[in-house]
């Protein structure tokens, strides 16, 4: 480069941008897959809160487990958050039943007074947690 004249050349500048773009094409994809695992581990959490009230329930009613929308408004105030799209209520964030349960992301509960509950999360592609929490007598 001739004296007095400061610069990158226009090679130097191209090989920074293929390199930024390398980076962000790793990048991008790792953050997105660790974004929904955390989604993931907190639809775990809010079916195992799900259980615990579904058990508070059965424990004031003297073992007799309520149905699902019991639980969710008397025990948790319907104020589940489902972590994939931040709705609240029944419909996104859960469902009283597992026959619902097609394409839900997030999680759904059954519950039923004569057999218990069975809870059941929900992925981000729609497809069945391989968590399922059972109870009854």
């Amino acid at each position: 480069m001739p004296a007095g004249k400061n610069g990158f050349t226009l090679i130097e500048l191209m090989i920074v941008v293929v390199v930024i773009g390398l980076l962000a094409a790793i990048a991008i994809p790792n953050y997105l897959n660790i974004v929904n695992q955390t989604r993931e581990g907190a639809t775990k959490s809010n079916m195992h809160t799900f259980q615990l009230a579904a058990e508070d329930v059965a424990v004031r009613q003297s073992g007799a487990y309520g149905t699902a929308t019991t639980v969710a408004n008397n025990v948790l105030n319907n104020t589940f958050k489902n972590p994939f799209d931040g709705s609240i209520g029944v419909g996104n964030s859960w469902k009283s039943s597992l026959a619902d349960k097609a394409g839900i992301v997030g999680y759904e509960a059954n519950a039923d007074t004569a057999t218990g509950y069975t809870i059941s999360g929900g992925k981000r592609d729609g497809s069945a947690m391989p968590l399922r929490l059972i109870g009854g007598n």
